[in-house]
């Protein structure tokens, strides 16, 4: 299934590369508006129905802490040193298997996949 992606600016672009070649609709905050807090790329991913896809775990404490809607979907990566072009096989292999993404908090190792039904609370 071909997924719609907004990435965060912290993915490496053989990341970037790898999904768009999968043939993934995929738009990159770096070549949006780097710097944005975390909140704009939630609202974004929300506006235009985009999973997020992101290093960072603030998004984690954004939705579950601080209680920031996202009904689309977020998918963390926790891929420790592993190398760019190797993070890219492995996302685009699990991003490849027949899973339910939306409306899910997926985080991503280089053993398992977890997901959590997201929370419909807003800020």
């Amino acid at each position: 299934m071909l997924l719609r992606i907004l990435a965060d600016e912290n993915l490496a672009y053989e990341v970037i590369a790898a999904l768009r070649g999968a043939g993934h609709d995929l738009v990159w905050a770096s070549e949006l508006a780097p710097r944005s807090p975390d909140e704009h790329w939630l609202d974004l991913g929300e506006a235009e129905r985009r999973l997020v896809l992101t290093n960072d775990k603030d998004f984690g404490d954004l939705i579950f802490k601080s209680r920031a809607t996202s009904t689309v979907g977020v998918i963390l990566l926790r891929l420790g040193d592993m190398k760019d072009v190797d993070q890219a096989e492995l996302v685009e292999s699990a991003l490849a298997k027949d899973r339910t993404w939306y409306g899910q908090f997926t985080v991503i190792t280089e053993v398992r996949i977890r997901q959590a039904r997201l929370p419909d609370l807003k800020l």
